[in-house]
């Protein structure tokens, strides 16, 4: 057995006590060692994406979704710089990823070998390790693995370097690796909320972000319901007892003058809405509660930091969360939306989608149009790549996740994130719908200040002017145009075994800006009314 396949034999063995049982697989010819010696273990399921760009996100996907480490493998050269973006957006949300690159040997490096570059440390400071494996038969690297791999919250770079010849050669021994042991992780205190200065009866507010970190939505429900004060989501559909429509609550005139907290819980990573921004600005205490590696204080506010939640020890005052609720109910009964647009469809969508399924929000408009105008509940899964925010990927991160769980999945993005991700619509994704709001340009840039300036068009607004019903049946998915509630309301109920795309096809981007626009003042006026 060569040394090449010595190395990936003890890699994969390795990953796999490491608990890696997922792994996404471009192909390559310097990868070659190590995409066989994981083809021929059939205890990992093995995902191959021809595109690295693509295959970063779908590992992205299932590590979100399955809450495990999982590894994707890519050939030497720019196919590496294609996981970035991936590798990115699992530094900012804490995702276990373990990108590994394929190398030359050193032999090879700096004498102008064909597909070569330096590509140790490829991914600067947002990995949270780096594990560099010369070609040869040494395996003093595995103790180095091991350390790293343990409670291991973010992305981890192994570049290895494959020495040729790349395939086997007689007989392949699987390697013996010493067995990888988990360590006891500290248990996270935290003070009780009397510690921190909050007494029973004083005006609270709890703000939950998209990122909650090692928190679970159940815990929060819980520890929130003892609380009993209200709580502003970012994401309702995982928060049942969330204050509706509190985006748009939060940022009216009433809200500031008889709304107005004394404090504000803050957990996980916000920043999703201006108005809940501007509340905890005009908020005189700021206390954070975040467990990410980077945590979230992105006013700079946050007097006290917590990594985990504080033990109720106060009483609430009842008629504080009512008046919320009672806010809440008039702007509900306020908000006349005409029947189709973007904001309702981001209402009906969501409350159509079946218990127990799994949704996937795109960035830009879609998710601000799900945080404002949904009803909250607390039965489904909701993902989206809030880590930074970006349009990229979200089809293939989508499809990660529909791969690893039980029932439908759901994607609802925009049509620009639809076309940036477009060409992973050739990998398979069992029960996955994807809906996409065409409004034919970037709609959330007419929602901005920068609407109506010079060149707007060109540069903010810019229209794609594509069929995107004719480019997804292109890919031989199963695609439907909808121009009506109606019909989209009939194809979102259909159930597809594969991939599946509906096309809603949105009035203008200024349309939808002064439906914005309008439900906004409607809700100003009937909460002074």
């Amino acid at each position: 057995m060569n040394d090449s396949t010595l190395q990936a034999e003890a890699l994969a063995e390795a990953l796999y006590s490491a608990g890696v049982r997922d792994v996404v697989i471009a192909p390559g010819s310097r990868s070659a060692p190590l995409a066989l010696a994981l083809a021929r273990r059939d205890q990992f399921n093995r995902h191959i994406h021809i595109d690295e760009r693509s295959a970063g996100f779908v590992a992205l996907g299932i590590s979100k979704a399955t809450s495990r480490p999982v590894a994707t493998v890519c050939t030497s050269g720019t196919a590496t710089a294609n996981f970035h973006p991936a590798l990115l957006e699992a530094s900012h949300s804490d995702v276990p990823l373990i990108v590994i690159t394929a190398d030359r040997p050193s032999e090879l490096q700096g004498i102008g070998s064909n597909q070569t570059t330096n590509q140790s440390a490829l991914y600067g400071s947002a990995l949270r390790h780096f594990l560099e494996i010369e070609a040869g038969t040494s395996l003093a690297w595995i103790d180095h693995f091991n350390n790293a791999v343990d409670g291991l919250n973010g992305p981890m770079q192994i570049n290895i370097a494959f020495r040729e010849p790349l395939l086997p050669e007689g007989e392949v021994v699987s390697q013996v690796i010493p067995a990888f042991e988990v360590s006891a992780q500290a248990e996270k205190m935290a003070p009780a909320l009397s510690e921190l200065g909050i007494t029973s009866g004083q005006r609270g507010v709890v703000v939950v972000g998209h990122g909650l970190g090692t928190f679970s939505r159940r815990e929060i429900s819980a520890w929130s319901t003892r609380l009993g004060w209200p709580v502003v989501a970012e994401d309702p559909l995982s928060h049942s007892a969330a204050i509706q429509h509190a985006s748009i609550l939060v940022g009216t005139t009433f809200a500031s003058e008889k709304l107005q907290p004394e404090v504000a819980l803050v957990i996980g990573k916000i920043g999703l809405s201006r108005s809940v921004m501007a509340l905890l600005t005009r908020t005189s205490r700021v206390i954070g509660i975040d467990s990410h590696h980077e945590v979230s204080n992105p006013l700079r506010k946050n007097e006290v930091q917590l990594a985990a939640l504080p033990r109720v020890d106060v009483d609430a005052d009842p008629n504080w969360l009512q008046a919320w609720h009672q806010a809440s109910a008039k702007a509900a009964d306020a908000l006349a939306l005409p029947t189709w647009s973007e904001q309702n469809l981001a209402a009906i969508f969501a409350r159509s989608l079946p218990s127990g399924s799994s949704l996937f929000i795109g960035s830009s408009r879609p998710i601000r149009d799900i945080e404002a105008f949904a009803a909250p509940r607390g039965d489904i899964d909701v993902f989206g790549n809030r880590g930074l925010a970006g349009i990229d990927g979200n089809i293939s991160t989508a499809i990660g996740i529909s791969r690893v769980r039980p029932g439908r999945t759901f994607v609802y993005l925009g049509d620009i994130a639809f076309l940036h991700d477009v060409n992973a619509l050739i990998n398979d994704a069992p029960n996955l719908t994807v809906v996409v709001v065409d409004n034919n340009g970037g709609g959330i840039f007419s929602t901005l200040p920068q609407r109506g300036v010079d060149h707007f068009e060109e540069v903010f607004g810019t229209p794609h002017n594509r069929d995107l019903t004719a480019i997804a049946a292109g890919f031989g998915v199963h695609v439907t145009r909808v121009a009506s509630l109606q019909e989209f309301e009939q194809a979102l109920s259909q159930e597809h075994a594969a991939l599946n795309v509906i096309i809603a096809a949105m009035p203008s981007r200024d349309t939808s800006a002064d439906s914005l626009k309008s439900a906004m003042a409607l809700v100003e006026k009937a909460l002074q009314g």
